[in-house]
């Protein structure tokens, strides 16, 4: 093969298969020096498998990697490490109760007289970050660290070893819009310095802002490649997904009912005085910077958080929820913004995680109905069209879209009235995005009362009725769907 010089990098004809899964078929990259280039695709399009080859975790089973013109083969992380690339994932797995310095430097500390100095090693962490613009004290633990500031950790880290290629895994999937605007800084001058960056993401107005170029994978195999001002965004949404998407939302006008919750002058340790009115088949938007405390309302709802005062009523009638259970009980189901601790148990089957909050609904008496709750289960699968096995896989294995559709059914299979939605496409492709919205959609006409957090605002703007915004804890503003734009819930959002 002719080799390009214009590239740093160059994957050709990379394929793989695990049993009974071919994860990539013959597919290419060609990444620039200086440059940020997006892998877009739906879960299962084979993103991941071609960034573990890249970063030495896989080996490829056919096909070539060329950098800086010379075929390469890695046979470890630590083999791609050392020849210049460094990988960001999207869990970042620090080491809590060591400092920031010590973390940049893990594994490859200067040493004087066979121990560690670590007067020079908190100087060179301090310029590895004064180097990135960010201002974190060395000494600081990790464990005392926001994520944010841990991934400014993670990229210091790729610099210390003198990283050419950063692939970057979901990076923004945890942290506030404030935050985002930093790491682009950083990304913008590591472009500076000719580092090129590999960009994984599914928020497409973050891939719009942020990246030179785009490649499309859709079931393993590569589709297409083109400069970030050459497609428009429909047709690109048309790539990924593999179909014709007239639009992502599909809202049509709330046939709204009676009163299901209102709250009134609710108070906890991080939010104030919050009153809101939730109806029969409305969907209501929570929107608000990360850490402004749109979670904690909802979970002072749900029975999680303690409240200090303030009222709840559902359907006219004043409740005093104590837990979790309660809330249950009372109507309420919670989908938590992070199911992979609080919505799922990995280890465990399709089948379990389903039931796990309902086992009352497959027992008779104290035993378990197996044959109901296997037909319990594969209604929920067919009703939400997860895409999995067998009801008996483990939920480990399943994409991010399908493990979130397995926590929306668990909440469904207790048929309630109240919905609570935190994040709910967080982290998952923009096909199954759509599945999520369709189903909100159908359980809104059902008459289910829903309400929804989200800290994306195309999100927020296409599915609610009406808007609440927060700031610091409070209501900043409540919103009707025709008044709302994304300037005028930024402007609430980030002011009193």
């Amino acid at each position: 093969m002719d080799i390009d010089p214009l590239y740093i990098l160059q994957a050709v004809n990379i394929s793989k298969s695990f049993p009974g899964v071919k994860a990539l078929d013959s597919v290419r990259l060609d990444i620039e020096k200086g440059k940020v280039h997006a892998v877009m695709g739906e879960n299962g399009a084979g993103k991941s498998t071609l960034m573990k080859i890249l970063i030495g975790m896989y080996t490829p089973d056919s096909g070539a990697i060329y950098f800086k013109g010379t075929k390469i083969g890695f046979t470890s992380v630590d083999d791609a490490i050392k020849a210049g690339f460094s990988m960001i994932h999207q869990e970042l797995f620090p080491f809590p109760h060591l400092t920031v310095a010590e973390n940049i430097f893990m594994g490859n500390e200067p040493a004087k007289s066979g121990w560690i100095n670590r007067k020079k090693l908190n100087k060179d962490a301090g310029l590895l970050l004064a180097r990135l613009g960010v201002d974190i004290p060395v000494q600081k633990l990790m464990k005392e660290c926001s994520i944010a500031e841990m991934q400014m950790v993670e990229i210091a880290k790729a610099i210390s070893n003198n990283a050419e290629i950063i692939i970057m895994d979901e990076p923004t999937s945890a942290i506030s819009g404030r935050e985002v605007h930093t790491l682009f800084a950083i990304i913008n001058e590591l472009k500076r310095q000719g580092i090129a960056i590999i960009y994984i993401s599914h928020k497409m107005d973050e891939i719009r802002q942020i990246s030179d170029t785009i490649t499309v994978m859709r079931d393993g195999k590569y589709i297409s490649t083109f400069a970030k001002s050459d497609i428009g965004h429909e047709q690109l949404i048309s790539l990924i997904v593999g179909r014709e998407l007239s639009t992502v939302f599909y809202k049509k006008e709330p046939a709204t009912g009676e009163m299901v919750l209102s709250v009134k002058g609710l108070t906890g340790s991080r939010f104030k005085n919050i009153s809101f009115d939730v109806r029969k088949g409305e969907i209501v938007g929570i929107a608000g910077l990360m850490g402004a405390g749109r979670t904690e309302i909802v979970n002072a709802i749900y029975g999680l958080e303690k409240i200090y005062k303030g009222q709840i009523f559902i359907k006219g009638k004043r409740v005093i929820i104590r837990s979790p259970k309660h809330a249950i009980k009372l109507g309420i189901g919670l989908v938590s913004e992070d199911r992979k601790h609080y919505g799922l148990v990995l280890s465990s089957s399709v089948k379990h995680n389903i039931t796990l909050s309902a086992l009352k609904k497959c027992s008779n008496g104290p035993f378990i109905n197996t044959q109901k709750e296997q037909k319990i289960v594969d209604d929920q699968i067919l009703k939400l069209a997860i895409k999995t096995p067998s009801r008996n896989q483990l939920t480990n294995f399943l994409s991010g879209g399908n493990q979130q559709k397995v926590v929306l059914a668990k909440v469904l299979l207790n048929d309630p009235d109240i919905i609570i939605l935190d994040e709910p496409t967080r982290g998952i492709d923009i096909g199954a995005k759509s599945e999520i919205y369709k189903l909100m959609f159908r359980l809104a006409g059902e008459g289910k009362a829903i309400i929804m957090i989200s800290s994306e605002l195309p999100e927020i703007l296409g599915m609610s009725d009406r808007i609440l915004v927060i700031h610091e804890g409070a209501v900043t503003a409540e919103l009707n769907r025709a008044d709302a734009s994304q300037e005028l819930i930024m402007k609430y959002a980030m002011s009193k």
